[in-house]
Formats: C-alpha cells, structure tokens, sequence
C-alpha cells in the first residue's frame, strides 16, 4: 500500500480541467485524490480530464473513487474523461467499468 501520490491540476480554458495523478491510487490515496479533484470540478456543462498515465495502480478503492468523481461530475452537468495507460485500463476492463467512462488510452511510451 502506497502513502503518496502526486496531484497536479491544470486550466487551459474556463470550463476544462485537467488533473493529473501520479503513483499509486490506493484506500490510501484514494480520499486525498477524491478531495482534491472535487475540490477542482469543472462548471456545469464544462469537462475534467484526469490523465492517469502515471498510475501504477488502481484497485477497488481507487476504481471506487473514480466512479465517485463521475457521478460528481455528472451532478454538476459536466463530463469526465480519462486519459489511461495499461494498469488503469486492465484495472477497468477486468471489473467491466470501462463502459462507463470515456477513456483515451495513452501507449506505452507516454505513460
């Protein structure tokens, strides 16, 4: 179990937010991430994008956070979208949570 992650939050337009996540998305992790990407929501009819590229991990609590973030997100009217490498969308086909999300898969070389 990890005891950090990396959080970084970025606004390149009003109503777009990107945040990225670095390390291990842990029961750790997972409520400091949570906090901080709510704390970050996009207006209503805006988007979040969470680059997960440098996620080495995601288990079920880090996979629950994201599935939290999403029905923020969608409370608020906005879109999340994720930008994911190989362990965050193994994570997510294995549990069959890819369909709920609008992933872009990052290639091996990028993440």
């Amino acid at each position: 179990m990890s005891d950090s992650v990396e959080l970084s939050a970025t606004t390149s337009q009003p109503d777009s937010v990107l945040v990225r996540v670095v390390g291990e998305l842990d029961i750790a992790t997972a409520p400091a991430f949570r906090d901080y990407a709510r704390d970050r929501l996009p207006p209503p009819g805006g988007r979040m994008v969470l680059d997960l590229g440098g996620v080495r991990l995601l288990p079920a609590s880090g996979i629950n956070a994201l599935l939290e973030l999403r029905a923020a997100c969608e409370a608020r009217g906005a879109r999340l979208e994720l930008l994911a490498g190989c362990p965050v969308l193994r994570s997510l086909a294995l549990t069959g949570l890819h369909r709920f999300f609008t992933i872009t898969p990052l290639s091996s070389e990028a993440s």
